[in-house]
């Protein structure tokens, strides 16, 4: 056997197992690949690692700004790249993968640690290839990335997939709001390129053809396993029938993706359309005051809430009073105060002041706020319209009483003054006339003749339930010996006035008389400054504070300077400050002037503070009248410092400027002559011969204790060495200042001196538009930054048209903007403006921003002097537009319309119209705008509601709308015309809108009955009534026809027994206007047997017009019938009306009697509850004529009123509500 292993290896074989060997150990290795520095390589394969030019191991360079193309190995196969790490600073630095064979190829993304890439990335072109660049700047760099390298012969396809799907509220009324939100994820293997949801309304779960787009809400790329969050508002369709239906929520919902699962994009949430319900019910009622009198007037409020699911028309409340807490036809209606429409869930607060009708008895009675009183509004529930709050009815009378007294203090010395208020309430029914209030010092409790009156606060006229404040600063008598006393607060004091419980008028608080004493004390003492050359002078401060309870008079403060903490003859001094009189209890603020005694040796000694240093005032404590504080006395002298010392930059170029700042200070007694500071050059921080003076700033006379901020520029001498130096900052350099401290007068920073060099780079470049057409022009701007260490001489930058972003000699020069010397660490702003070439292709391209583009500057680093944009040219614009100046008009359904800029910028001073009409019959022209971009103070694009600028206005826009916007359903011609203007400074890149059509809804009106009114409302058989009522058509579309029908009636409801007394005519009404309708004369028949009826007032009694709601045309008021009084109600042959009734305060009442009566003069007379007449007016009556007075209301309260007509022949009384 050992021969046949011999055997084998002889000759040459044993070189083919090495081979072979060799070849298996490198087909183990994976192969792996580094991007360059620079500039773009390209490398064939199909496996292996990708890394940044740092490699395995290292970190990527500083500047880098290179690439890598990966090409299949395998024909017909795709690149995919699969990061396995990824570590890329966040800030400047950045990765980007293009899909294809060059930066020029579209731009698959741009990654760093704030955007990390998907899990795989697969090239998509026809070659199969991906471009990998990575750029970075001179700052911080990471570890970098690795990325494994494979082919596939497929892309994997993304999958969206809507979750979460919401709607709020899941209940609602057709034409309501609703509020929607998901999330979409693609839960596929490819990127989606945009994650769009559509809102569609269903009668099903499953989408098709029939069902209604709401609103979308758009959403770009997404990567695999990842979600989005969307939220939108929709409206459920006016004239939707009540029932169950759906809102789709729908993921790519215009199929722009191409999915690997087209079936999954669909969630559905059930939501029911209810019919529309109205419930107006009362809330928080409440009355004030509980307990009154006739002809007292009471606050009303509530809050009236609609509890039911759709706008409620009107809402207002009647108050009435009744001897229960039940509405009925005995209650009488006090006031009441319109209210508008009322949306769903929402609450609406009530007020009203109405008097107790005179002649009323005494006892308790109700309240009742009643919501709808006049029962204008159809509800789901018209038995919980009433709230009721009890009062009380008492006989008249006033009774005041005394509330919330207090003192301060509670106790004093004779002759002090003590603070005393109270508040004075009528808690009766009538007005008090007068309000006094008597203070006085009792010995007890009890008001008598042996109490002393203090003071008195007077007071006018006080109403019912109203209290007024008083308060007064009361002496307590000179010689009122120490003890316990009250303070009594006497209400009505002098007995003016009649009450009904005269035993209440009183209440009291204790007081104490004290012995009188004084007691002066010192506190918070301050010197400044604390350190005073003999002959100096300071501040001083206290507080000096009596203690006592009596007057100090007079309350000195001395200022002594001592050798000890102990005030004796042997002080001396220094300052004083006198008080007349300090009251007890309180303080005085002392600040005072000393001056140290010239000669006084130098040394730490005591400034002590005497209060009543000559003991003028005999004090209960004569131990505590003395604080103190520390002052140094020192001799003449001057002493100057340096402090906060500051130069930059740290690294300055040899030659290079260095700027430097710092205060001077003069620590010493004495002002300096001078104050001067020098500023050397060192290599240590000691200032000898050696060191190099860079520059000197004179300084003027500087005061003790002052400072003074210096600043100063200098160059660094060019023979200087590079290395590590001091900056010393010298007070007084030449020594001319004769100090008490000559070792104090050095302050440094350090610096290090490099070798000088200048590094031009690019930064914020920024593009006027995003696109531009061929021959089109844009602004361009960007910084140029030297971070180097010394002047650049020139910064000027060069703006460059490129196919990838890497200058070379194939990118066209557009523009250079001239930059002058740019200092070390500085930047300057380079602006200008550059026009894309005449017949540039198509396309993606990038703008380089170059700084020193023809290299006049020499610099450490010049690969790092260019910035770059990518920006699309774009081809020749054939859309229409809104032109700029000027009208046109396009007939369709389907287009895009732009501004006049189409994909470009538009230009200033612009004003054109375009009218687009509908290219289907019987339809109406929707814009769903896709981008919108202008200056939003002062451009904007208006769009009006039919075929011309007269049109109305339906929205003025300056910013992207979240809806389409459409012709109104009133717009018979379905067009909208638009009009774009623009000023003469700003502008952008405009707007575009996509244009289609949407079917014209059938509109029908709503007639409703508004403000109705009867008067009487109590009316004798045979009787006439003047009846009123405003009629609105709430509906969407116009009424041919508006008349209103008036029926008596024993109920609410319309039916064959009801009696008609009259009709008004009506013509056409359009949508949202309404219409008074009058019936002056409407006679009850004189059968009509006496007793509770109603009038209802019916908007097209005929049913002539089709409405979108034939159930709210009804509204009733109830009237009593009673035996006919024809004797007692005389009208001289005239019909009287008096209109409109109720009437709003502020408007005209007006009184017309017409008819063949008899002439004369009359009289119209208006009272108010408590019998007052309130207003008159003379009429001169003539037959056959129409004969009218006109009351105004304005000023009056709102109530109920009776108005009297008399004359020769004519006795005519009416109730009058005014609102």
């Amino acid at each position: 056997m050992e021969q046949n292993y011999r055997l084998f290896f002889k000759g040459n074989a044993w070189m083919v197992v090495l081979v072979a060997v060799l070849c298996w150990s490198q087909a183990t290795r994976a192969q792996t690949y580094n991007l360059p520095s620079t500039g773009l390589t390209s490398v064939t394969t199909c496996s292996g690692t990708l890394y940044d030019d740092g490699g395995v191991a290292n970190n990527y360079s500083s500047n880098a700004f290179g690439g890598t193309t990966l090409v299949p190995s395998t024909a017909g196969n795709k690149i995919r790249l699969q990061f396995s790490t990824f570590n890329v600073d966040p800030y400047y630095d950045v990765v980007r993968v293009y899909d294809g064979s060059s930066t020029s190829a579209p731009l698959i993304g741009e990654y760093s640690n704030y955007n990390q890439p998907p899990a795989s990335l697969y090239a998509t072109n026809a070659a199969g290839t991906l471009t990998v660049v990575l750029q970075s700047d001179g700052y911080y760099t990471l570890s970098g990335f690795a990325a494994s390298i494979a082919c596939v012969t497929s892309v994997p396809l993304a999958d969206l997939a809507v979750q979460g799907a919401s709607v709020s509220p899941l209940s609602t009324v057709a034409g309501n709001p609703v509020s929607l939100s998901c999330s979409i994820y693609n839960i596929g293997a490819g990127t989606a390129a945009s994650s769009n949801v559509g809102y569609y309304f269903s009668t099903d779960a499953t989408l098709d053809a029939s069902d209604v787009l709401l609103n979308f809400s758009t959403g770009y790329a997404l990567n695999p396993g990842l979600s989005s969050y969307r939220s939108a508002t929709a409206t459920i369709p006016a004239g939707t029938a009540p029932g169950n239906y759906y809102i789709l929520f729908v993921g790519d919902y215009q199929s722009q993706v191409t999915e690997s699962n087209e079936n999954n994009n669909v969630a559905a949430v059930n939501v029911t359309v209810v019919a529309p319900s109205i419930d107006l019910t009362i809330q928080q009622a409440a009355v004030s005051p509980l307990t009154t009198a006739v002809g007292t007037p009471i606050n009303m409020n509530c809050y009236i809430q609609n509890t039911g699911n759709a706008v409620s028309p009107s809402s207002s409340v009647g108050f009435y009073l009744s001897t229960n807490a039940t509405l009925d036809a005995s209650d009488v209606l006090l006031t009441s105060q319109y209210g508008g429409a009322l949306t769903t869930t929402y609450s609406s607060a009530r007020y009203g002041t109405a008097a107790i009708p005179t002649g009323l008895t005494p006892g308790t009675y109700y309240i009742l706020f009643v919501a709808d009183y006049q029962n204008q509004v159809s509800e789901t529930n018209e038995t919980n319209n009433v709230a009721s709050v009890a009062i009380t009815v008492a006989p008249p009378g006033v009774d005041l009483v005394v509330q919330q007294e207090s003192l301060y203090p509670y106790s004093g010395a004779a002759g002090s003054t003590v603070q005393a208020s109270a508040s004075i309430y009528n808690q009766g029914n009538v007005m008090a006339t007068s309000s006094n209030m008597g203070f006085y010092l009792s010995t007890n409790t009890t008001l008598d003749a042996s109490d002393v009156l203090l003071y008195t606060a007077t007071g006018s006229a006080l109403s019912a339930n109203l209290a007024s404040y008083r308060s007064g600063y009361l002496t307590i008598p000179a010689g009122t010996a120490p003890g316990t006393y009250y303070i009594l607060f006497a209400a009505d004091p002098t007995n003016l006035v009649s009450e009904t419980n005269e035993t209440n008028n009183v209440r009291s608080l204790p007081f104490t008389v004290l012995a009188p004493t004084i007691d002066l004390s010192v506190s918070s003492v301050y010197v400044s400054p604390n350190t005073v050359a003999a002959g100096g002078s300071a501040n001083a401060s206290a507080y000096l504070y009596n203690q006592g309870n009596a007057p100090a008079s007079p309350a000195n403060l001395s200022f002594y300077l001592s050798t000890n903490t102990t005030f004796d003859a042997s002080d001396v001094l220094v300052g004083n400050q006198n008080t007349a009189s300090l009251a007890g209890g309180n303080y005085a603020s002392i600040y005072s002037n000393i001056t140290v005694p010239a000669g006084t040796a130098s040394g730490t000694y005591y400034l002590l503070f005497v209060a009543d240093p000559t003991n003028l005032v005999a004090e209960t404590n004569e131990n505590n009248n003395v604080a103190y504080t520390t002052l140094t006395v020192t001799a003449p002298g001057i002493d100057l410092q340096v402090s906060q010392a500051y130069s930059s930059p740290y690294l300055v170029g040899v030659g290079g400027s260095i700027g430097m700042t710092s205060y001077i200070y003069n620590a010493g007694t004495l002002t300096s002559p001078s104050s001067t500071m020098g500023y050397y050059l060192s290599t240590n921080a000691v200032l000898d011969a050696s060191d190099v003076l860079l520059t000197t700033v004179p300084g003027a006379a500087l005061g003790a204790n002052l400072s003074s901020y210096r600043t100063a520029n200098a160059i660094i001498p060019a023979s200087t060495a590079p290395g590590f130096y001091y900056i010393l900052f010298v007070a007084d350099p030449a020594n001319a200042v004769s100090e008490t401290n000559e070792n104090n007068n050095l302050a440094f920073t350090t610096i290090q001196l490099t070798v000088p060099f200048i590094d031009l780079q690019m930064t914020q470049l920024y593009l006027g538009s995003n696109s531009m057409s061929p021959g089109g022009t844009m602004t361009v701007n960007s910084s140029v930054y030297n971070a180097g260490n010394t002047n650049s001489p020139s910064s000027n930058v060069g703006y460059y048209l490129s196919t990838n972003a890497i200058l070379d000699a194939s990118d066209v020069l557009l523009t250079t903007t001239t930059g002058g010397v740019l200092g070390s660490n500085q930047y300057n702003t380079s602006s200008g403006t550059v026009t894309i070439p005449t017949g540039t292709t198509a396309g993606n391209y990038y703008m380089l921003a170059v700084a020193d583009p023809t290299n006049v500057v020499s610099e450490s680093n010049e690969n790092n002097n260019v910035a770059y944009y990518q920006f699309t040219v774009t081809g020749p614009f054939t859309g229409t537009v809104v032109p700029y100046t000027g009208t046109n008009t396009i007939t369709t359904c389907s287009t895009t319309v732009y501004d006049h800029g189409g994909f470009g910028p538009y230009s200033d001073n612009a004003n054109g119209t375009l009218v687009i009409n509908p290219g289907t019959a019987a339809s109406r022209v929707q814009l769903s705008f896709n981008s919108f971009a202008v200056e939003t103070c002062c451009d904007a694009l208006r769009i009006y509601d039919g075929p011309n600028a007269q049109s109305p206005l339906l929205a003025t826009l300056n910013s992207l709308p979240t809806l389409p916007i459409q012709a109104s359903p009133t717009n018979t011609s379905g067009a909208l015309t638009l009009v774009f203007t623009s000023d003469g400074s700003v502008t952008g890149m405009g707007f575009d809108a996509t244009v289609t059509c949407v079917a014209a809804p059938v509109v029908l009106s709503d007639l409703l009955l508004t403000q109705i009114g009867a008067s009487p409302s109590s009316v004798p058989a045979g009787g006439n009534l003047t009846l009123s009522a405003t009629v609105q058509n709430q509906g969407a579309g116009p009424a041919a026809t508006s008349a209103v029908g008036y029926y008596l009636s024993t109920n609410q409801t319309l039916d064959a027994s009801d009696v008609l007394l009259g009709s008004s005519a009506g013509s056409t009404l359009a949508a949202g206007s309404s219409a008074n309708r009058q019936l002056l004369a409407a006679t009850v028949p004189a059968a009509t047997t006496p007793g509770a009826y109603y009038v209802l007032f019916v908007a097209d009694p005929l049913n002539a017009e089709t409405e979108s709601n034939e159930n709210n045309n009804l509204a009733a008021l109830a009237v009593t019938v009673t035996r006919g009084l024809a004797a007692r109600e005389q009208t001289a042959g005239y019909t009287v009306a008096v209109v409109p009734n109720p009437v709003t305060n502020g408007n005209v009442l007006r009184v017309q009697l017409s008819g063949a009566g008899t002439s004369g003069t009359a009289s119209a007379d208006l009272y108010n509850t408590l019998g007052q007449r309130v207003l008159t007016q003379a009429m001169q009556l003539g037959t056959g004529r129409v004969n009218q007075a006109e009351l105004p209301t304005q000023g009056l309260a709102t109530g109920v009123y009776t108005l009297r007509l008399t004359g020769s022949g004519l006795s005519v009384t009416r109730r009058v509500v005014i609102e």
